[in-house]
């Protein structure tokens, strides 16, 4: 049973200025004068585009272990209006009669309209004892990790670890029911992860991630899980289930995780001692709308490093039927599709426009990952090995569009584990989209899309700079959303401009955990520009070289006590009431009672409603008396053309214009002096990527616009 409760959410809004100070000035040749853009167009950024947050805690743990992973994917949301709006979230609680190794599950809704709003939710204990433990029925549970939100059913999974046998954890799920009601929310009785005849159990399930889809046409959940090994991380072995009744924990069928195997290798072509990862847990990434309705495509991507290699590559299998199909001879088998039992590897130097360029390093600065040291030389290097950090995430629409969310630096092969902030033409380091379109042979990968900079790019790793912050592993918070009709928003940590000094300094400065900021940025355009918070031109002072620009993310959570990479946004989100709004949850630690070690105080667990209003094309103030009628384009949605009407009371000049979700003219459809009457124009976006775009008719100097959606 659980206690509802209500609490009114503290509305915060955010500043999206960083507030460069040109003083911190950096590199010899970089950073004379800053000069802060406001982006040209017809949004009035000032008070149409917000990024807001409200954030509410509701429980707590007695230490980060387990919570504190990158990958760990905290939150997610269900947008059924069958069932109702509403996230979850699955955490480890502090229990103290029973350990930290409990855990909880959240399930709530929002009442009203983001970014203001009234939270409602639920907690309960889902693991207090586990039956498979041989020793006693003291939870261990780890690594909680929320799969997706599909019907009304939460699908969620974490690992339960033996404490008193070493090396030996099982794979748990759990399944919450809320198709009936919030009213009636129930979680099943979390049970181990078994081969369908029961034979085969991982004994050694670490760091689970996995992706739910539903298949309308059979009524089947697919659920594609990898789960890393604990006594050797370069192995990933991924395990597949489906059931037609998703909270009756006996109706699921699951793969046996020996089929589908993935053991790499280190550079030096050994395996790899249990530790020193060389491949990142893998993200599988159905394609399917914000509801969970998929196309039966998907793909599972990981980043791994092979003893041929110096940085880590992209590295995807895929699948055209859901993941697993029923075998008369063999039972319940994978159905990922793999290079002769290996991942394909995208091409490096296919994704960035950067590669090949030169560094100099008199005039720039490098981070070697492996002795933690800034290094110098006076030699030129050919940029020919981009890094792209371990951490990443996936995402793919209905139309089998997959977006991988990552971080990537520019790197080289002659100097092997470095990452530098720039090269010689301008500053690279920063967040990406890389995007690829499901085929029935494979992936079409096409080249990456810069997002936003790094905090501080343009100071490199100098301390004495307060430059950008290298975290205590390789691994970054990264999430990325969907939001339908090609919108998106991209979520990370970064620390806030405003300060670069570690809240636990007494360690070496790799091990350093840092105060952080959740950031956000939204695109409408399938990801083929971004809306940034602020641009920073930056000028070298060689008069040769051109002007640099600085793209940042807007600052959505403002509270510099975000634990590190305890952060992580719900993988679909919507439109509602002129706001982009998602869910998000992170941990965040009260800093009075820390003494010794990070770990060693309460961190609380905070559910956000994540919004970005969206300002649009600004109509003009209007009498009441209007001389025209502007009507809803149909069809709407549209693919590819629609028809826009329109009526003028008399005689009139007209313009009628699209607009993209940037405020940027498309084109002009009319303009032109037309009869009174009914008209009706139709535009045809055959050449536009899906998204919302606007239409604004303008009749003798008064104005009205209005939205619609081009679905491909």
């Amino acid at each position: 049973m659980y206690k509802q409760i209500s609490l009114v959410m503290l509305l915060i809004f955010v500043s999206i200025s960083f507030g460069f100070n040109p003083k911190n000035a950096v590199p010899s040749k970089l950073v004379k004068a800053p000069i802060i853009h406001e982006p040209t167009s017809l949004i009035n950024y000032s008070s149409n585009k917000e990024y807001s947050g409200n954030a509410n805690s509701f429980d707590k743990s007695g230490s980060g272990y387990g919570w504190y992973q990158g990958y760990n994917r905290k939150v997610q949301a269900n947008f059924d209006d069958a069932t109702g709006i509403m996230h979850g979230s699955i955490y480890r609680k502090l229990n103290n009669s029973l350990g930290t190794g409990v855990i909880g599950g959240m399930l709530g809704e929002t009442v009203g309209s983001p970014p203001s709003s009234e939270y409602f939710f639920s907690t309960q204990n889902i693991y207090l004892s586990s039956e498979y433990q041989s020793t006693g029925s003291l939870p261990r549970g780890r690594f909680p990790f929320a799969c997706e939100f599909i019907n009304g059913y939460f699908f969620c999974i974490f690992s339960d670890w033996e404490e008193y046998s070493p090396y030996t954890s099982q794979p748990m799920f759990t399944v919450a029911d809320v198709s009936w009601g919030y009213d009636f929310a129930t979680w099943s009785e979390p049970k181990r992860i078994e081969s369908t005849d029961s034979s085969i159990v991982m004994q050694t399930a670490w760091q689970g991630t996995g992706d739910v889809v539903y298949d309308p046409s059979t009524g089947y959940y697919y659920w594609s899980q990898t789960w890393k090994d604990m006594r050797n991380y370069s192995l990933v072995n991924c395990i597949v289930g489906r059931s037609m009744i998703p909270r009756d924990q006996g109706s699921w069928e699951w793969t046996n995780h020996n089929l589908m195997q993935f053991d790499l290798l280190n550079n030096n072509g050994e395996k790899v001692p249990p530790g020193d990862e060389e491949a990142s847990a893998m993200y599988f990434s159905y394609a399917k709308d914000i509801l969970g309705n998929g196309t039966g495509k998907g793909v599972g991507v990981a980043m791994t490093r092979n003893n041929d290699q110096n940085n880590p590559r992209l590295s995807y299998i895929y699948t055209n039927g859901w993941g697993a199909a029923l075998m008369d001879s063999s039972g319940f088998v994978p159905s990922w599709s793999t290079d002769n039992g290996k991942m394909f590897q995208v091409p490096m130097d296919e994704l960035f426009d950067w590669y090949g360029e030169t560094l100099t390093f008199n005039d720039s600065i490098g981070y070697d990952l492996s002795t933690h040291q800034i290094i110098y030389d006076t030699t030129t290097v050919v940029i020919d090995d981009p890094f792209i950090t371990w951490n990443i995430s996936a995402i793919t629409t209905e139309l089998n569009i997959v977006h991988v969310l990552t971080k990537v630096f520019p790197g080289s092969s002659e100097y092997p584990g470095v990452i530098f902030p720039w090269t010689d033409n301008g500053f690279r380091a920063g967040y990406y989209d890389i995007k690829g379109t499901i085929t029935d042979t494979g992936v079409a990968w096409q080249p990456a899309v810069k997002i936003a900079n790094l905090v501080d790019n343009d100071k490199g790793w100098k301390v004495e700079n307060n430059g950008m912050e290298w975290k205590y592993s390789t691994r970054n918070a990264l999430s990325i959303c969907y939001m339908g009709y090609g919108s998106f928003f991209a979520s990370w940590l970064d620390k806030p401009s405003s300060r670069a000094i570690p809240f636990y300094p007494e360690v070496n400065d790799y091990d350093y955990k840092y105060y952080d900021d959740g950031y956000l940025i939204f695109s409408g355009d399938d990801g083929n520009s971004w809306e940034h918070g602020m641009i920073v031109e930056v000028e070298t002072g060689i008069p040769e070289d051109p002007i640099w620009y600085l793209n940042y993310a807007g600052n959505a959570t403002n509270t510099g006590t975000i634990h590190e990479e305890g952060w992580s946004i719900s993988n679909h989100g919507s439109f509602r009431d002129d706001y982009y709004y998602a869910y998000a949850a992170c941990q965040f630690f009260d800093i009075a009672g820390m003494e010794d070690n990070y770990l060693e105080y309460e961190q609380f667990l905070s559910t956000w409603e994540i919004s970005y209003r969206f300002g649009g094309i600004q109509a003009e103030e209007v009498s009441m008396v209007k001389d025209f009628e502007l009507e809803q384009n149909y069809p709407n949605p549209f693919n590819p053309s629609t028809s826009i009407p329109f009526s003028l009371q008399k005689d009139s000049d007209v313009k009628l214009s699209i607009f993209n979700t940037k405020g940027e003219l498309v084109v002009d459809l009319k303009n032109e002096k037309l009869e009174k009457g009914s008209h009706s124009v139709n535009f045809d976006a055959t050449k536009l990527n899906s998204g919302i775009y606007f239409y604004t008719l303008k009749v003798n100097d008064r104005s009205e616009s209005k939205k619609m959606i081009l679905v491909k």
